[in-house]
């Protein structure tokens, strides 16, 4: 498949493994720190052992309130992760 899929869209049709990326909860990082992690471009056919991409889950997104209708950078809010790829 080409770039234009995500690294989510790869994992749940079951062309890519949960191994080829980093699962992370938001509430964990703040123990363990920053981490850092080389992450292989999407448009690269990735070799065994690379990472595609970076996931942190989240309990709820703790940004502000924002109005989609009013304000043109407001994205809605409700996530639940972040990915990075």
């Amino acid at each position: 498949m080409g770039p234009y899929h995500t690294l989510r869209d790869k994992i749940q049709i079951g062309l890519l493994s949960n191994v080829s990326s980093i699962e992370l909860e938001r509430e964990a990082l703040i123990d363990s720190g920053v981490v850092v992690a080389e992450i292989t471009a999407r448009a690269v056919v990735p070799k065994e052992g690379e990472l595609i991409g970076l996931r942190v889950a989240m309990d709820r997104d703790r940004s502000p309130y924002c109005n989609t209708t009013l304000e043109v950078n407001c994205d809605g809010g409700g996530y639940t992760s972040y990915e990075l790829e």
